[in-house]
């Protein structure tokens, strides 16, 4: 593994020595992670290890209680809200359960809509269907709930509006 931030343009986003405590619980101890530039990764373990605290303190959602962030060999430390924000647009994660990742109050095109606001663009509906054929969502269920969705409708949903990023 290369050190932290000397490697520029193949290495995206790298965690080293990542430790969590959540509620004064010892969550996650000394994670090591490289993830690198136009591959997708997937994090397994059994229930409870941490896999999704460890993807929201790679997104800066939670806080680290040790350890360095790095995006494009530049570290995270001192990063604020607006650059966390920036980061966000580039770093997408796509959790298991859908249903906590969309809003039931929206329709699926007003999440691909919101994902295009985020990055200072108003779509089009051309631009939302071409968004959701990307990921295999169906376009005409575009104006559905998410309460309306099956579960593999959902997560296509998701992915939908992490590639409208």
């Amino acid at each position: 593994m290369e050190s932290p931030g000397t490697v520029t343009g193949t290495l995206s986003l790298e965690g080293k020595g990542l430790a969590v405590r959540l509620g004064g619980t010892q969550v996650l101890s000394g994670v090591d992670l490289s993830l690198r530039r136009g591959t997708v990764t997937g994090i397994l373990g059994p229930s409870g290890a941490g896999k999704t605290t460890l993807v929201r303190a790679l997104c800066g959602l939670v806080p680290l209680a040790r350890g360095r962030i790095f995006l494009d060999g530049r570290e995270m430390a001192r990063a604020g809200r607006g650059e966390w924000g920036e980061i966000r647009k580039r770093v997408q994660p796509l959790f298991q359960d859908p249903g906590t990742a969309l809003n039931p109050r929206k329709t699926v095109s007003k999440h691909l809509e919101d994902s295009f606001r985020i990055r200072g663009l108003k779509p089009s509906r051309e631009d939302l269907e071409r968004a959701a054929a990307r990921a295999g969502f169906p376009v005409e269920l575009l104006d559905r709930f998410p309460r309306n969705l099956s579960g593999g409708e959902r997560q296509r949903a998701s992915l939908a509006r992490i590639l409208a990023l």
